[in-house]
């Protein structure tokens, strides 16, 4: 049990070291529009990594999913109206 749990969060840490490169990575090829869309779906892989792994959700009872669910969809909108805002700026 204690080797399972030690496994699983090395790979967590492993996985969280290497979205955060990737994260740099993104940040200093500036590839513009494209560069926040792959930045916001890197934050959510990092925060599906905590969720699931740190907060224990692997285990966790069905209501806690219906929460999650809705607050995923509250970032998705915060997520679109960032991203629209973004579309329709005027460039100087």
């Amino acid at each position: 049990m204690v080797k399972s749990e030690t496994r699983l969060y090395a790979f967590s840490y492993l996985a969280l070291i290497a979205l955060l490169a990737l994260t740099v990575l993104v940040y200093k090829l500036s590839l513009g529009w494209l560069g926040m869309l792959l930045s916001f779906a890197i934050a959510l892989a990092k925060a599906t990594v905590v969720m699931r792994n740190f907060m224990e959700l692997r285990v966790a009872q069905r209501a806690i999913f219906w929460f999650l669910g809705g607050t995923l969809f509250l970032v998705y909108v915060a997520m679109f109206l960032s991203f629209s805002d973004y579309l329709t700026r005027i460039a100087a």
